[in-house]
């Protein structure tokens, strides 16, 4: 599966992409995350 999130700035992009991203890998999905944002912001990594 692979599923690409866009639009407008401050819509909420990044918290609906890691709340998915999250789910996927607790029941078991392998998942990879990536931010290809040319001015990106420093959300942090966290390995699950």
């Amino acid at each position: 599966m692979k599923i690409a999130v866009v639009g407008k700035g401050g819509v909420g992009k990044t918290t609906v992409s890691g709340t998915v991203a999250r789910s996927l890998a607790r029941v078991g999905d392998d998942v990879l995350a990536l931010d290809a944002d040319a001015n990106p912001m420093d959300a942090g990594f966290r390995p699950s």
